[in-house]
């Protein structure tokens, strides 16, 4: 079992408290503006496959993530499966694991069958010490819990951690191939922030007209992602030397999401929220389909 470890700093600890929260973020000036209803589709229109979302404490980033959940929970295709990427914020390891994870709202099953097929083609391998002291995919979960209320004991994840080692192109392939094999669709979901402006970041590269300077760098970040042009990404990266928390899951966004339509759905900065600009973080949130 995968115990919690920000039920208390990063989100409610406990069930009312977590559905009181989610009112405040889906229905919140920042938020979609309504709770995620019943799944349908306009004629025509593509379902969601993959979201984009930050990771922070709910009372800053929570609004953001709202905008990709309600998109998967109304729009998203007709599967139960999530394969989440992620980048730890502590380590330089990588790895999956088949532990079942705990929330305040009960338990996440990995799906073992498909991860011990995934890591059958030698791209991936299980760290469960890895994911025990990462938050970043936890903080995810009370989310996808909270879209599937009335069939969360459905819902199974294949919770990836990447980082600067991973074979993006051969796990992309491994995990389609995965998924043909056993018959299966599966959800795709991004761990990233955008740009971390501040000292604590290392990265002042200017004093003022902070937020307007920032959407400037995020830009370039947000126009290569909604072309999903890896190439566009690296050289906005290399150009601004922006810190990006979560690069290397985009890094598997472009590999597995190529040539797919991109929205961007909300995009703020958390001195927006907190009013402390010298040190702030983007967040923003897509809806691929």
């Amino acid at each position: 079992m995968r115990n919690p470890i920000a039920n208390k700093t990063h989100y409610p600890n406990g069930i009312t408290l977590l559905d009181k929260k989610f009112e405040d973020l889906f229905e919140g000036p920042r938020g979609p503006g309504s709770l995620p209803l019943k799944k349908s589709f306009e004629e025509n229109t593509k379902p969601v496959k993959a979201i984009i979302v930050p990771h922070a404490p709910y009372d800053l980033a929570g609004s953001a993530m709202a905008w990709g959940y309600k998109s998967l929970a109304e729009e998203g295709i007709d599967s139960n499966l999530y394969i989440i990427f992620a980048q730890s914020q502590t380590s330089q390891e990588e790895g999956v694991t088949m532990q079942t994870f705990q929330t305040p709202y009960g338990e996440v099953r990995t799906d073992q069958t498909f991860i011990r097929s995934l890591m059958e083609k030698g791209h991936l391998k299980a760290n469960d010490r890895l994911h025990e002291e990462e938050s970043t995919i936890e903080i995810q979960l009370p989310f996808l819990q909270y879209i599937n209320k009335f069939s969360m004991e459905k819902v199974k994840i294949v919770p990836i951690i990447v980082n600067s080692q991973t074979d993006f192109g051969e796990l992309a392939v491994d995990i389609k191939e995965t998924l043909v094999e056993q018959g299966k669709e599966a959800t795709f979901i991004f761990v990233s922030n955008l740009t971390s402006y501040g000292r604590n970041f290392k990265y002042v590269p200017f004093t003022e007209q902070i937020p307007e300077n920032i959407a400037h760098v995020d830009k370039q970040f947000i126009q290569a992602i909604q072309e999903t042009n890896k190439d566009k990404f690296e050289l906005a990266l290399k150009d601004t030397l922006a810190p990006i928390s979560g690069y290397y899951a985009l890094l598997m966004f472009f590999s597995i999401c190529k040539g797919d339509e991109v929205l961007l759905e909300q995009n703020y900065l958390s001195g927006d929220i907190n009013n402390n600009y010298l040190t702030t973080v983007s967040y923003a949130s897509f809806v691929v389909r």
